[in-house]
């Protein structure tokens, strides 16, 4: 059977939702045996203790270190504070702008000589002596690296309460100032079943002052309000000061829409500010809502009058926890907008308000709602589509499922007219989507360009050809020839496949005068045209939809039978 990667869910990720979208991550270190090798543990101590042979070249003193480690897990725990010395020696040794890139490949060597974040010998291998430790050594670090965020985050994922002491005390009094990793320590803190939350607040307030952290710091206290991992929400004392954020940050963003309006020129730097503090109006709204103090009445209504969809449902919402029944309102408009809407159907539901907005139930109004979704998160377009219409459904069997499934394929443009991004999403068995020139795709290449892409199975492979390969690679070199009796001109080989133990290749050239893909292999070929401009059809699309109807047409004899595509041109 195959079957489709799971990292790929039908499920919009949700602000609220990180200890699912967390979960999935894959995080280093597992549980093993002490290591019993003696010899192997005290050569490793001998070296770290002698810090007079420390080279002043970082490379040179991180391969050192790679072939003093164990190649197998786990590592003595009564070696690690001699490690600490020795990398702090390392810090203070190699020029400052050398310290992270050789903390990052040093601490990278270790990752998987540790025990599994949270295990039960974790807690035992970072003792509170070795915590002190490695404060002592994420000082000695530049801010705006990354190493900073890899060691807080071996502090996070060990649990323990002297481990979250000192980093609510890192974060709060010197944090890392690099945005691209300021996620990474909270990562172990959402995926925690239990931990003391008690060592992190309320310190940890006192690093809501950088914005970089403010939203996940709240996001953090939201969540174990709603997994009772604390008798009460930590900010509840903070109700006053918390609102004065909110009303600041709802003030700061109906400034920037307003700026927007006026200087066109600088509309590019007033939408990055605005969205600067998207995230920490969402979140500031939610634990408002959590709190339920009527301190925040005035913030909400600010922040629902903002133009921003996700801000407007998470201050609704508040408000509704908040008696005002204006929320309940506001939510039954916002129903209406694909890109939120399973996000206030989920609130309605919460807030068990469930006769109004029935028309957004549908299937097919849930579908819409996960691809505009999807396409808005901060990793893909940042925001809704400005057109997004229904190409086609229909139930299929889809790799990777037992029973048939809907499946809903869209439509999208971002951009106004004759400056169109344009593309196609799916949603049902998965929800995804892509950038493509459709002047050459029909909706069958598009359901399989989907089924292809994300289909998983051993003898399924592919690797782009080498330049030396399109005159030595001998099965290419009777491929070209017969795509030339066939009238393909220009044909260069780009990708080598397999597909069950057949050789599938994908060459580029021109037929009929169209650019475009054949797909070649031992019997036949079939043509798939690219188009043209940016967006155009490359080499991995082609080969995914023909994949892709190999595998719907064998799940769905029916699927094909009034395609307009090209039948296989057999030999």
């Amino acid at each position: 059977m195959v079957r489709v990667n799971a990292d790929f869910s039908s499920k919009s990720k949700n602000r609220n939702d990180y200890q699912r979208v967390f979960g999935n991550l894959s995080l280093p270190g597992e549980p093993h045996a002490i290591n019993k090798d003696s010899t192997m543990a005290s050569d490793l101590h001998h070296f770290l203790a002698d810090l007079s042979s420390l080279p002043r070249d970082a490379e040179q003193a991180v391969e050192q270190l790679s072939r003093h480690l164990p190649r197998q897990p786990p590592l003595d725990p009564a070696i690690l504070p001699l490690l600490c010395n020795w990398l702090a020696a390392l810090a203070d040794t190699i020029p400052p702008d050398e310290a992270d890139r050789a903390m990052q490949q040093a601490l990278e060597q270790l990752r998987g000589l540790m025990p599994r974040p949270w295990a039960n010998q974790h807690a035992a291998f970072l003792t509170e002596e070795s915590v002190m430790q490695l404060g002592g050594l994420y000082k000695k670090l530049p801010a705006n690296g990354n190493a900073r965020s890899e060691l807080l985050w071996r502090l996070t994922a060990t649990g323990s309460e002297p481990a979250l002491r000192a980093f609510a005390e890192l974060l709060a009094a010197d944090p890392p100032w690099n945005a691209s990793s300021e996620w990474l320590p909270f990562v172990p803190l959402f995926q925690h079943p239990q931990l003391s939350v008690e060592s992190l607040f309320p310190r940890l307030w006192e690093a809501l002052s950088r914005q970089e952290y403010a939203a996940l710091i709240l996001d953090f206290a939201n969540h174990v309000t709603r997994n009772g991992l604390a008798a009460e929400h930590p900010g509840k004392s903070r109700a006053e000061a918390l609102n004065r954020l909110l009303t600041q940050v709802a003030r700061s963003l109906e400034k920037g829409v307003e700026s927007s309006r006026d200087d066109a020129s600088s509309s590019g730097k007033h939408m990055r500010e605005f969205r600067a503090g998207i995230p920490l109006a969402i979140s500031l709204c939610d634990t408002a809502g959590l709190l339920a103090d009527p301190v925040f009445l005035p913030g909400l209504h600010q922040a629902a009058d903002l133009p921003h969809r996700r801000i407007r449902a998470e201050a609704a919402a508040a408000l509704v926890r908040l008696g005002d029944k204006s929320g309940e309102k506001m939510l039954e408009e916002l129903a209406a907008e694909p890109v939120v809407r399973r996000r206030v159907l989920q609130y309605l539901e919460e807030l068990a308000i469930q006769d109004v907005a029935q028309q957004f139930r549908s299937p097919f109004a849930l579908a819409e709602g996960d691809l505009a979704a999807w396409l808005a998160e901060p990793t893909q377009f940042g925001m809704a589509p400005h057109e997004l219409e229904l190409w086609d459904s229909r139930r299929l069997f889809w790799p990777g499922f037992d029973e048939p499934v809907d499946c809903f394929l869209f439509r999208f443009r971002y951009g106004p007219s004759g400056q169109d991004w344009t593309g196609i999403g799916l949603a049902g068995p998965l929800t995804q989507a892509i950038v493509l020139n459709l002047e050459n795709l029909d909706l069958h290449d598009a359901y399989a360009l989907f089924a292809g892409w994300f289909a998983e199975h051993e003898e399924i492979s592919q690797r782009f050809a080498e330049d030396e390969e399109q005159a030595s690679f001998g099965t290419y070199v009777s491929a070209r020839e017969r795509l030339q009796n066939a009238g393909i001109s220009d044909s260069q080989l780009e990708l080598i496949g397999n597909f069950f133990g057949d050789t599938l290749l994908v060459a580029r050239g021109v037929w009929q005068s169209q650019p475009g893909f054949a797909v070649v292999d031992a019997h036949s070929w079939q043509w798939y045209p690219s188009g043209t401009g940016q967006n155009a059809l490359r080499a991995d699309g082609a080969y995914n939809i023909h994949k892709g109807r190999l595998l719907l047409r064998s799940f769905n004899p029916e699927f094909l039978a009034d395609s307009e595509t090209r039948p296989d041109v057999e030999e």
